[in-house]
């Protein structure tokens, strides 16, 4: 099993640990990652808002080079996913449009023919193979653990396009966090947006979205919150400070990527995973691996 690693803005520029983790989980595995220097930006809503042409075009370029490869897209990032995978399935779809972007494409030497798919590492992971993988590679189970665990919109919504999972009451990620041995639990706003997005525009709204999920799971007494996308990431790590100082409540939550959370399992060094660059420790799991 074989994919070109897309990794987003984001995860380079702001979240080595997802990375690193990533890349360790997946040798276990034996999901061989290849990498591509010419990747650019998905061409999120900001650019599609301005140019809707502008967009798919740069969508398209990045989906040749992995049609150039021979190689279907793997993402850690919800919002690249849901924006490649919506691309690849619309020009795929529309050939009028697939048409219009080629002619746009021609002048850089591409051509989009649709011949590869765009996937996520928790859609990659949730297929029988992989499970059964992680299974036979867990070294320490998680049984004394319990995990909130938190989707964000784009690895589940919109549903016609992304095609995983159930949209309103998603399992593939607690599925897998139990596959570990740890419990989940459920809790206020899990399947509700993480309110990042709305910084900026509605900042009261967008502190309160996860301040309510913070205090629910912080009733539950959970040792932490499992996430797969690093925009929701840096909502419930660094953004917690800032909750915290402007409600002047202390939750001490400490999200988690679920690649680190399967590295925990498989035996891997916690630093080397990257869990030493939270800025909210997971003091509660490196408790419970250190007993």
């Amino acid at each position: 099993m074989k994919f070109l690693f897309f990794p987003g803005c984001t995860v380079l520029a702001k979240d080595p640990s997802f990375e690193a983790s990533f890349i360790q989980v997946c040798e276990i595995l034996g999901i061989q990652i290849e990498r591509e220097p010419n990747f650019h930006c998905c061409a999120p809503v900001v650019v599609s808002s301005v140019s809707y042409d502008t967009a798919l075009a740069l969508a398209a370029r990045n989906l040749c080079l992995a049609e150039e490869r021979n190689l279907d897209i793997i993402t850690l990032c919800n919002g690249c996913f849901k924006n490649l995978k919506k691309a690849n399935k619309h020009l795929k779809e529309d050939e009028a449009d697939r048409k219009k972007i080629n002619e746009i494409l021609k002048e850089i030497g591409k051509e989009f023919k649709g011949t590869i798919e765009v996937k996520h590492f928790v859609q990659v992971i949730n297929e029988d193979k992989i499970r059964e993988k992680i299974q036979a590679n867990i070294k320490r189970p998680l049984t004394d653990m319990v995990f909130g665990t938190f989707y964000g919109c784009h690895l589940i919504r919109p549903h016609s396009v992304v095609e995983f999972d159930d949209p309103e009451i998603p399992r593939s990620i607690d599925e897998i966090v139990e596959l570990l041995g740890a419990k989940t639990v459920e809790y206020e706003g899990k399947y509700v947006c993480c309110g990042g997005s709305l910084k900026g525009v509605d900042d009261k709204a967008a502190d309160e979205i996860p301040r309510q999920k913070l205090i629910s799971l912080k009733e539950l007494d959970v040792d932490g919150l499992v996430l797969a996308c690093p925009m929701c990431y840096f909502t419930f790590d660094l953004g917690q400070f800032d909750i915290q100082r402007k409600y002047k409540e202390q939750y001490q939550i400490a999200p988690i990527h679920l690649t680190e959370l399967l590295g925990i399992a498989f035996g891997l060094n916690p630093k080397g995973l990257g869990l030493n660059l939270h800025r909210i420790k997971p003091k509660k799991i490196m408790a419970k691996i250190s007993e």
